[in-house]
């Protein structure tokens, strides 16, 4: 979320920019719910707890260290995009900002995939397809972002009203 208000500073708010942000607090959303899940924290705790004791440091490390790596790193890579398509809505979609979203959400859910799967909780056969469709996102993404700009501006061109923040909190609405 940091993410959308840093890309966001300075910029008019329009309908492109609003869309863009909601999509990146909603895509936030979801990657909060895929690891968090509904109690999946406590299942967890419990399937440690309920190993062999000789077991229990290997799964910890497992589930806890290296499979935590690939979700951090998603985390990063997803934030990175964010960010760049909230201070850009409406601009091409350049293959390293397709390769961050798609890419960085991809491998946030392989990390959660693994984790669970490690520890034996939850389903991991949505979580594979989830992984399957964010790639493919990606050259989705760079064939939609192409075609637009071939075409020129769509519908979300950012010629409509803007409404611009200034110091002091003060507001101008310009068309």
């Amino acid at each position: 979320m940091v993410a959308i208000g840093i890309g966001a500073a300075g910029l008019p708010v329009d309908l492109e920019l609003v869309g863009v942000a909601v999509l990146g607090l909603l895509l936030s959303a979801c990657l909060w719910w895929a690891y968090f899940g509904a109690g999946d924290d406590e299942r967890a705790e419990h399937a440690l707890a309920g190993a062999l004791r000789q077991r229990q440091p290997m799964l910890a490390l497992e589930a806890f260290g290296y499979w935590h790596i690939p979700i951090l790193l998603g985390i990063i890579a997803t934030a990175a995009g964010i960010k760049k398509a909230t201070g850009h809505p409406g601009e091409h979609l350049h293959t390293a900002q397709a390769l961050q979203l798609g890419g960085g959400v991809a491998l946030f859910m392989l990390g959660v995939l693994l984790y669970r799967r490690t520890l034996a909780i939850g389903s991991v056969r949505w979580r594979a397809g989830a992984v399957v469709a964010a790639l493919a996102t990606v050259p989705i993404g760079l064939g939609v972002s192409a075609r637009r700009a071939a075409r020129g501006a769509g519908p979300l061109d950012g010629r409509g009203p803007r409404v611009r923040a200034s110091g002091g909190g003060a507001l101008e609405c310009r068309r």
